[in-house]
């Protein structure tokens, strides 16, 4: 899970740029692989939980530090800093 794709300056690149949890292949993708990944109905609701805060901003994700480092940091860097707080994606994002 790349946070690159989620920050503005590389969605204002191109007009035709839209976020990945906009875009309803990407979603359905994702929402298959989270399935698959996490069969206990609570992980995966808490895991789409984490999804929903990191992909539209809420709550510490919206911290501008936070949304500034999608772009200029590596998403390894990214995630090394920020993955504690959505732990269920860090772990898929060191995949």
């Amino acid at each position: 899970m790349n946070p690159t794709y989620y920050s503005e300056e590389w969605l204002l690149q191109s007009p035709d740029r839209v976020p990945p949890h906009r875009d309803s292949e990407i979603s359905d993708g994702r929402n298959a692989a989270f399935e698959r990944l996490f069969p206990c109905e609570s992980e995966l609701n808490e895991v789409r939980s984490e999804y929903g805060r990191f992909a539209t901003c809420e709550g510490y994700s919206g911290q501008l530090h936070v949304k500034q480092g999608r772009y200029i940091s590596s998403p390894q860097t990214w995630w090394a800093n920020h993955g504690s707080h959505a732990p269920r994606l860090a772990k898929l994002a060191d995949r």
